[in-house]
């Protein structure tokens, strides 16, 4: 299952940095509750985009009501076309057919990769007929099952991309950053509804080098 690797490979990358960096003795103490309150206030009083944080050693987790909590891509309307062309038709593409039906792309540029599910006329449009009589819209005819995120030339939403620091790239995703987060290590953002996308950003040092995206587990 893919699942499996994408949490493999997470738990790999999350020991490596775990013993490639030690916590240096002056490092600025962060202090989960004052940062809660600090990044809601950088949100604003009326905001809801912050719903959850936890902090735990030098990983960061929240659950969030933020856009790109659900178009990691910045794409309302994902398609393998609409990723190709924000990022200049720079992938390589393998497809397979499922017994199913289902045809499954792989995206991939260098050590990147994107898995899209693609859904057939008929699954979309027939699926369609059922929601519709419970006034839904009409279901995506591609889906983004899992992504590995090593490559600077990728574009993800909120103009984030590997190699950025990480405080502008906490000023562009949770809109706020102060010298005690220098500690986080390990960035992981879950979508309110719990049904779209785990994101999790791993940083080497200062630099943002990798990034997962994947479903949640059932």
């Amino acid at each position: 299952m893919r699942k499996n690797s994408i949490l493999l490979l997470l738990v790999t990358s999350l020991s490596l940095y775990s013993c490639s960096n030690k916590k240096n003795k002056e490092d600025i103490y962060l202090d989960e509750s004052v940062l809660r309150t600090h990044i809601r206030q950088s949100l604003g009083e009326d905001s809801t985009d912050l719903y959850f944080l936890i902090l735990k050693s030098d990983t960061l987790e929240i659950t969030s009501n933020f856009e790109w909590s659900f178009f990691p891509f910045g794409i309302k309307e994902f398609s393998i076309n609409k990723i190709q062309d924000i990022n200049h038709f720079i992938f390589h593409i393998s497809s397979a057919t499922s017994q199913r039906g289902m045809i499954t792309h792989r995206m991939t540029f260098n050590e990147s990769y994107l898995d899209v599910a693609e859904l057939s006329d008929s699954v979309v449009n027939g699926g369609f007929e059922k929601l519709a009589e419970h006034n839904y819209s009409k279901p995506d005819k591609f889906y983004l099952s899992s992504a590995l995120i090593k490559d600077s030339q990728i574009k993800l939403a909120s103009n984030v991309k590997i190699g950025i620091n990480k405080s502008d790239f906490f000023r562009k995703t949770i809109k706020h950053y102060d010298k005690t987060m220098d500690s986080i290590r390990v960035f992981i953002n879950n979508d309110v509804l719990g049904t779209e996308y785990v994101q999790v950003f791993i940083f080497d040092g200062d630099i943002l080098s990798n990034v997962l995206i994947f479903y949640p587990v059932e």
